[in-house]
């Protein structure tokens, strides 16, 4: 094999600091939380969260969230913020206070919510952290934790500033389409029609860039779909079950109980007393 030699100038050449210069404070991990809840008017420090199981709610500088499994939560120094464990389907996160010493996080993403799934590997950064962080913490851990929180934030960054290697444009037509039809009954051979693919090469790739079926994914759509309606609207349950295409208002509770952790009526109390 001949060898490859690739001659650029890196233009990180020309900072004078790090585009990616965070040192960790401190992180830990909570299993099943139940009661779970912080509210601040800010702290000093940068907080992340990585939800890996469970459900949850935040706001951030006065921005509503759903947590659900594979959402990263970032929020900015200064920033007032509470977050929670729903406690019919209780988290568990990580979580970590940094500091950012490059502004990173302000420069480079500006997304407070991203969903970057359950990924083991991620998981496994957070746990060697939180093992080098354990007291008492030595220089060498110190510089060895900083080190694999920043791969962690370059793996999000990379998630954030390059969507088309995670997914492919089908994948993101696919989406397109089906948030545009979030109150129809689609059937797979009407979506592949529609994207001129065999419904076996949609099913497939949508599979593989996701690690979801288009089916959970689009039950996943309809329920943030409900859950808007819910706190927002004064749709009864009844009509935000027809209107997102469920035969029964049952089976539409049934499934949003599955997917959010509790019913459509205790969700409305809940996010209602909250905002």
């Amino acid at each position: 094999m001949e060898p490859v030699y690739v001659n650029l100038t890196n233009p990180l050449k020309k900072s004078s600091i790090s585009p990616i210069s965070c040192h960790i404070n401190l992180c830990g991990y909570y299993r099943k939380a139940r009661d779970h809840f912080i509210e601040r008017s800010g702290i000093s420090q940068n907080i992340l969260i990585y939800c890996i199981e469970g459900n949850g709610r935040a706001g951030i500088a006065g921005t509503s969230i759903d947590v659900r499994p594979g959402t990263l939560l970032l929020i900015p120094k200064n920033t007032p913020h509470f977050y929670g464990s729903i406690p019919e389907n209780p988290w568990t996160i990580y979580w970590a206070h940094f500091e950012d010493l490059s502004g990173f996080l302000k420069k480079e993403i500006s997304e407070t919510q991203i969903s970057i799934g359950v990924q083991p590997d991620l998981e496994e950064v957070f746990q060697k952290i939180i093992s080098l962080m354990s007291a008492p913490v030595t220089y060498q851990q110190a510089i060895s934790a900083d080190g694999h929180l920043n791969f962690f934030l370059c793996r999000v960054y990379e998630h954030f500033a390059f969507p088309s290697k995670i997914e492919n444009k089908l994948i993101q037509s696919c989406k397109d389409y089906l948030e545009t039809h979030l109150e129809d009954r689609l059937s797979l051979d009407l979506i592949a029609e529609y994207l001129h693919v065999t419904k076996f090469h949609l099913a497939r790739e949508f599979k593989r860039c996701t690690d979801k079926t288009l089916w959970q994914y689009f039950t996943e759509r309809k329920m943030f779909r409900a859950c808007q309606w819910l706190k927002e609207s004064d749709l009864t349950i009844s009509e935000i079950s027809f209107r997102l295409g469920f035969s029964t208002p049952y089976y539409f509770s049934m499934v949003f109980k599955k997917s959010i952790g509790f019913p459509p009526s205790q969700y409305r109390n809940f996010a209602q007393k909250s905002f």
